[in-house]
């Protein structure tokens, strides 16, 4: 026996729509509650600003924004080690770096300026 599907066995674009929008609004505010919900210095490492892919690309080297803010030098679990300049951010984006930037060129100067003038990071830059 052979089913029939037709046009109006599906729900209305509309419907789907508002659906989809109503799920991905639940998403984002869980999403953004839970990780208000860790403390800062998770949150801060939980951020990677950079990834280096090592030799066989299933593992990577990632600088996260604590790396960034609060040394010069990061370490790997494989022991490779990165020079964390002020321009890092910017050699990634240029292709200068054995690193990929990971965050909009847009997020750079701040988080430069940060860096630089030892910005105190608070829990509202973070939400």
């Amino acid at each position: 026996m052979v089913s029939v599907v037709s046009a109006s066995d599906f729900p209305a674009g509309e419907f789907v729509r508002r659906r989809l929008q109503l799920f991905q609004k639940s998403f984002v505010s869980s999403l953004l509650r839970l990780f208000s919900s860790l403390s800062l210095d998770v949150r801060l490492s939980s951020l990677a600003l950079a990834v280096r892919a090592v030799t066989d690309e299933s593992h990577y080297v990632r600088v996260t924004l604590a790396d960034f803010l609060q040394t010069t030098t990061t370490t790997s679990d494989e022991g490779m080690t990165a020079q964390l300049s002020s321009d890092f951010l910017e050699q990634c984006a240029a292709g200068n770096s054995e690193f990929v930037a990971c965050i909009p060129d847009a997020l750079f100067p701040g988080i430069t300026h940060a860096r630089n003038d030892k910005v105190h990071i608070t829990v509202s830059h973070l939400i």
